[in-house]
């Protein structure tokens, strides 16, 4: 495994870096489809609400590899050529908008309705209660559900090597290709990953505990 550090160790930390850049877009796509499929689903008109619980049905139901190779052949039947960095943080993000919704929805429903109730005597239009109240704590108690979807994006990340993105996994087959060290390249990916899903789990962790301690306050 040293011999692989020594060796490969540019290559590696570009595939980390390409995995951490597609991650960290993907939760942000997601994050603002999201907070609109989560409008939509607390809407009490079936024409809003209806699409957007079929969106999240679909996402939900099928796989993130299906959805992957989907965005990035489908432009081709009507001739068109899409990048596979950008169809990889599109079906990354447009995948996790599903999962983030219902997040915001939950976070949405945990906010004291008296906070609403005082808004709309005191004349407040929805929108204003949207953007003004209730979005600021929706995205203040999300952040820890949040930082948890970017940790479950970081290993779904590794499916956008089979659409040619240069993320950590398809570095790691390049290299397994010219050292002939499966064994010893696989489980060196396998570390990284881990690392990385213990920093984002210790940082969600300590983001909860401070929210916890300022909601005492």
């Amino acid at each position: 495994m040293l011999a692989i550090i020594t060796g490969y160790g540019d290559v590696i930390r570009d595939g980390l870096l390409m995995t951490i850049w597609v991650s960290v877009l993907g939760i942000l796509l997601g994050g603002a489809v999201g907070l609109t499929l989560a409008a939509g689903l607390s809407s009490k008109h079936t024409v809003i609400d209806g699409p957007c619980r079929v969106y999240r049905s679909a996402v939900r139901g099928t796989p993130i590899l299906v959805q992957l190779l989907m965005l990035f052949y489908m432009p081709t039947a009507f001739g068109y050529q899409i990048d596979p960095f950008v169809a990889a943080t599109l079906g990354l993000g447009l995948n996790s908008a599903a999962f983030q919704a219902e997040i915001f929805r939950a976070c949405s429903l945990a906010i004291p309705k008296g906070q609403v109730e005082a808004a709309d005597i005191l004349g407040f239009k929805p929108l204003s209660i949207w953007w003004s109240i209730k979005l600021p704590q929706v995205i203040r108690l999300s952040l820890p559900p949040l930082i948890n979807e970017l940790g479950i994006l970081v290993k779904n990340s590794s499916l956008v090597s089979i659409i040619s993105v240069t993320e950590l996994m398809r570095r790691g087959q390049q290299i397994v290709s010219a050292s002939y060290q499966p064994l010893e390249t696989y489980a060196l990916l396998a570390i990284i990953y881990i690392v990385l899903n213990l920093a984002l789990a210790r940082a969600g962790s300590f983001v909860e505990g401070r929210l916890a301690v300022s909601g005492r306050e």
